[in-house]
């Protein structure tokens, strides 16, 4: 065999035991778990909520439609937070979607079999619950500069 058969052989099976051991210890933990998810999953669900409670307590809901504003006049600093806050609800739903969507339901019967279905979903879908979670970490940064140019 050449060198680089045997390397990319090695690498094959490299791969193999790493998605191995990553399927049976997530597995393993959303068995454990009460909540039936995985704790980074949960730790970054909760990120979500806490930052929708931020918003809503800078934000106030206007009575005759459902648009969030800060201020009564419309400066382009408070026109950037409407949009964060936007921006900040629609990623926080879609992450808490994506999460409970890979999470086992306490109710359900064969729970180590859900376990390990949901632990392959999960699997499939971490780069877009990471990318969520850095796009809400940007928006929590952005809130962070908005609200120290209010200060200001």
């Amino acid at each position: 065999m050449d060198p680089i058969t045997i390397l990319s052989v090695a690498c094959a099976a490299g791969q193999f035991v790493s998605f191995g051991f990553d399927l049976v210890k997530g597995s393993v933990e959303r068995y454990r778990s009460i909540e039936g998810a995985e704790k980074r999953h949960l730790a970054m669900t909760e990120d979500a909520k806490r930052l929708s409670d931020l918003i809503n307590a800078l934000s106030r809901e206007s009575s005759q439609s459902a648009t969030f504003t800060l201020y009564q006049s419309k400066s382009p600093l408070a026109l950037k937070l409407d949009f964060i806050t936007y921006e900040c609800y629609a990623v926080a739903d879609e992450l808490r979607e994506l999460v409970s969507s890979t999470s086992v339901q306490p109710s359900e019967k064969r729970r180590m079999l859900q376990s390990i279905k949901m632990t392959i979903r999960s699997v499939r879908k971490d780069s877009a619950i990471t990318n969520l979670h850095n796009r809400l970490r940007t928006l929590r940064e952005n809130v962070d500069t908005c609200m120290m140019m209010v200060l200001w």
